[in-house]
């Protein structure tokens, strides 16, 4: 894989995961590679947003792509 390519995954990630890490736990679409970089790259177990334990959640919709979002640990 050529370096612009890992330099696109890394800036979509970092934004990928910076949108659903917000109070109210937005939901977004993106694609196996952003998927991938996010699960390699951050701390998906748990994280906390206003106090609230959370945790990231991914759905495969198909063809490469998935929804991700960040749900409350129960």
């Amino acid at each position: 894989m050529n370096r612009r390519k890992l330099e696109y995954y890394e800036r979509v990630g970092k934004e990928v995961w910076d949108k659903i890490n917000q109070p109210g736990f937005p939901k977004t679409r993106c694609g196996t590679p952003i998927i991938k970089y996010i699960l390699l790259n951050y701390s998906t177990d748990i994280s906390f947003i206003e106090g609230k334990a959370v945790e990231f959640r991914k759905r495969n919709l198909g063809c490469g792509v998935y929804e991700c979002w960040m749900e409350e640990k129960k």
